[in-house]
């Protein structure tokens, strides 16, 4: 309660100051009035407005809908009201903060109502819009009877990276991948007459499967920056289309422990995807790293029952393509364990291996590596990236012996390389120079002998790993015996 003010000094006290303590004092009493008015007042209820007609508004309370008659005031469908406790009369627009369950549009039923899903949820549940916007993949606010929104969940903000062009050209090695590629993904929208005369569609989905590091990542990026490039011609693309066109996602990110939100996160990828295809006219790459960590064959894992409604759900919104919105890339280190209905024919067209890169590879990426490296005079990116190359794949490198037929087998260094590990060794080595300088307070670039010991570290590193599928891939490609587990 509002306590009164001090009791001036009254012999001592000027005018003015006298005035003032009446004016404190009155003020008080005004407070104390109104707080006992409001204590003499009965207690008022909150409530949702479900709809209003012309007549009458329909407030949602407990377990129904209760209808009143619509105040003169304008009232919309997801506000919150205070209501008088006996006549339920609205009152007032209550200016509280929306609470309650959080839920995530599934589809837009019609002007007024959308279906939703959320926590606790056997289904969709369908519930009225309200007066707030709402579009497809949203996560929204349902008011304590769960039938209307009262709100929209901002969405995390995300800093937004410039647009990176990544092409085909500028990705080293995989000459063979980049043309397969380019065959499936650029053709059909360079040539559409063609394609249109032989009633040939482009593809709905490519797999990529290989060791990890080999660039599959990379490769989904090129196609995106391919089909940017394609289109710009038409004057629609710019930094935002290309940040747009590529969507990415690990498929760890996609899981939910409550039902139904990995479907929902799974519609949303669709979703933005069909959004980005109306605003700038051409498809989006829906690039799902680590698949086979959502997609995997249903019934492996019996302890797991996502798999029993993510790959349907996966499925179903693979056969809503018939708009080409999307090109979906799997990629996968293991395309052995995915669901047999997801890579087959129709959904996934195109399969391609990813080959680790030979020594020409290797070295075509160490020179892209090096382009921005500066040397010591005398020292060329090609030549030395060759050279680098070369002492990598030297034989004399072994990364394991195998017993074979009786005999050992030295498994060599090579069979570990990939592109990661040519960009690493370059990094390295960079870091190798940098220091050096930094010691000796000297600017004189990289030479052969920092990238030399770099190797040696990534030789003497990834010793100490586990590379029995490296070992194993090596040894089937020599000879089309069964593979052999590795021997120390």
């Amino acid at each position: 309660m509002t306590a009164l003010p001090p009791r001036p000094d009254y012999a001592n006290a000027t005018r003015a100051e006298l005035l003032e303590v009446v004016d404190q004092a009155h003020n008080a009493i005004e407070k104390i009035n109104d707080w006992v008015e409001r204590v003499k007042t009965a207690p008022n209820g909150i409530a949702t407005v479900h709809h209003v007609d012309e007549k009458w508004a329909f407030l949602a309370m407990g377990s129904g809908l209760i209808r009143i008659p619509k105040p003169e005031f304008e009232v919309k469908s997801g506000q919150m009201v205070v209501c008088n406790s006996e006549t339920m009369a609205i009152i007032e627009i209550a200016e509280i903060d929306a609470t309650g369950e959080t839920c995530t549009v599934q589809r837009l039923l019609d002007d007024k109502t959308v279906a939703v899903t959320g926590a606790g949820m056997p289904g969709e549940r369908s519930v009225r819009k309200g007066s707030i916007a709402v579009e497809e993949a949203d996560t929204v606010i349902l008011d304590r009877t769960g039938s209307v929104i009262v709100a929209k969940v901002a969405k995390p903000h995300r800093a937004v990276k410039p647009a990176k062009r990544i092409s085909f050209d500028g990705l080293g090695g995989m000459a063979e991948t980049k043309a397969q590629l380019r065959e499936a993904i650029e053709f059909p929208h360079t040539q559409p007459e063609l394609f249109a005369f032989y009633g040939k569609e482009p593809p709905a989905g490519i797999l990529l499967w290989g060791p990890p590091g080999c660039g599959k990542t990379m490769l989904g990026k090129a196609i995106a920056t391919a089909l940017a490039d394609i289109y710009a011609k038409k004057g629609v693309i710019d930094d935002a289309a290309l940040q747009s066109a590529f969507i990415y996602v690990k498929a760890t990110e996609l899981l939910d422990k409550f039902v139904g939100e990995s479907e929902a996160k799974i519609r949303a990828l669709f979703v933005r995807a069909k959004k980005h295809k109306m605003k700038f006219g051409f498809p989006a790459i829906i690039f799902i790293d680590e698949a086979d960590a959502i997609l995997g064959r249903r019934g492996d894992n019996n302890l797991n029952p996502l798999d029993k409604t993510i790959v349907p759900a996966f499925l179903t919104e693979m056969d809503g393509l018939e708009d080409k919105t999307a090109t979906v890339v799997l990629a996968t280190n293991r395309p052995d364990t995915l669901d047999p209905a997801i890579v087959r024919d129709g959904r996934i067209d195109i399969k391609i291996k990813v080959q680790r890169p030979d020594e020409a590879a290797f070295a075509d990426i160490m020179a892209l590596a090096l382009n921005k490296c500066p040397l010591q005079k005398g020292l060329k990116a090609k030549t030395l990236a060759a050279k680098l190359a070369m002492n990598f794949f030297s034989p004399q490198h072994v990364l394991a012996t195998t017993k074979r037929t009786g005999r050992a087998v030295d498994v060599p260094f090579s069979a570990l390389a990939s592109g990661a590990i040519a960009v690493g060794i370059i990094q390295a080595g960079i870091a190798n120079a940098l220091h050096r300088d930094l010691e000796a307070k000297t600017k004189t670039g990289a030479c052969e002998d920092d990238f030399i010991r770099a190797i040696e570290a990534s030789l003497a590193s990834n010793a100490q790993l586990s590379n029995t599928d490296a070992i194993n891939d090596w040894l089937a490609e020599q000879t089309a015996t069964p593979k052999l587990m590795a021997a120390e």
